[in-house]
């Protein structure tokens, strides 16, 4: 967001406060109140200007989970791969290129899962490249190798994630299993090698979120391009593995400090922004399980039908302006941090195996699932 005098008029308050509240040593709420209004004001004022649109012809960005296997297991993931789920094939996965670029969306990322065990993923990069600005990707590095890295130059990805959850093997091995440090550290070396951009996805936990500024020498080093971290959402409600608020206050403050003294891009990710902003805005985003539903959030499996339906007839028919649906406005108005996420799939019944598909319920059963969503939540 541009912060024209408009912009600082209205959120300089909640600025201010939120740096008084960081140097004092209170938990920074994750979205607070006092924020949702001023950009709640802000928004307000830019579409009497005209300068945010009520709806978009597609989303700026989607995520694509071409699968949900994995070959790691780590203990934090909130995204357990189901034993079986049916993939959209390579066909149905360029078809989906050709109506998202019809909708003009610009960025698509491969995620999972993790997307090399695609044995066609070189072949779906190919084909988005033809479509989107961007096509980027995120990977735990097991399986790529320097053949691999060429690969992906070749098929023209613009950049690559790379896990890694600590500087040395004593810190991320604990974590991911042993030879994991080594093989990130190789898969990052030969993309950079191959004149690919890397960025670092950190997973904070207890256990390593004090090593995030060696990761980040580490990274400097290596001439990564950035380093990215956020709140972790935990599988399931009493993980153990979440910091504490001193833990993350101290990371903040560290980010805080030193943001200028790397080359590299220093991330800090909250990932209840999109959820509690949704609907302020018309859909931005959208996330495409490897079955082809569409996620208007990816940690919350629920569903605005699925690919084989037609995105344009879904982007058209509701999907542009999704968290104004009475379920997503629900979800918006009364999630409060990452550890809600846990409490209502486990009170939904629902998980990445269990998708709830809100363009096949009734209007009772849409009622149901709101007033289920607020009594979890409330």
């Amino acid at each position: 967001m541009a912060f024209d005098q408009t912009s600082l008029k209205i959120l300089q308050p909640y600025l201010d406060k939120a740096l008084q509240d960081l140097e004092a040593k209170k938990r920074l709420p994750r979205i607070s109140p006092e924020f949702l209004k001023a950009y709640e004001e802000l928004t307000a004022c830019y579409r009497k200007l005209k300068a945010i649109p009520k709806s978009l012809k597609g989303p700026v960005f989607v995520g694509m989970d071409p699968t949900y296997r994995c070959n790691f297991s780590c203990p934090y993931c909130y995204l357990k791969a189901p034993l079986c789920v049916k993939e959209l094939s390579t066909e149905e996965w360029i078809n989906v290129f050709k109506e998202l670029n019809s909708l003009n969306v610009l960025i698509v990322c491969f995620s999972g899962g993790e997307p090399t065990l695609r044995k066609d993923l070189l072949v779906l990069i190919e084909r988005a490249a033809k479509y989107f600005v961007a096509v980027n990707m995120v990977t735990n590095g097991l399986l790529v190798d320097d053949e691999f890295s060429q690969a992906l130059r070749e098929v023209k990805v613009n950049s690559v994630q790379v896990s890694l959850d600590g500087a040395s093997s004593n810190v991320m091995d604990t974590l991911r299993g042993k030879g994991t440090f080594k093989k990130a550290i190789n898969a990052i070396q030969n993309l950079i090698r191959n004149q690919i951009s890397v960025h670092i996805g950190f997973a904070s936990t207890k256990h390593n979120i004090l090593d995030f500024p060696n990761v980040v020498r580490l990274a400097s080093e290596l001439q990564v391009t950035s380093v990215r971290t956020m709140y972790l959402v935990p599988e399931h409600s009493g993980s153990t593995l979440v910091p504490s608020d001193n833990d993350y206050l101290e990371l903040l403050n560290w980010i805080r400090n030193n943001s200028l003294k790397y080359s590299l891009r220093m991330d800090f990710g909250d990932p209840m922004e999109h959820i509690k902003i949704g609907k302020l805005l018309p859909t931005l985003s959208i996330n495409i399980t490897p079955e082809g539903f569409i996620l208007p959030t990816p940690y919350i499996p629920i569903a605005y039908g699925n690919v084989k339906e037609g995105i344009r007839n879904l982007w058209q028919n509701g999907l542009s302006n999704i968290w104004q649906h009475p379920v997503f406005v629900a979800l918006s108005t009364y999630m409060k941090s990452e550890f809600d996420i846990p409490k209502l799939k486990t009170a939904l019944g629902i998980d990445h195996k269990h998708t709830i598909n809100i363009k096949e319920l009734s209007e009772n059963q849409i009622k149901q699932l709101v007033d289920k969503i607020c009594l979890t939540l409330s």
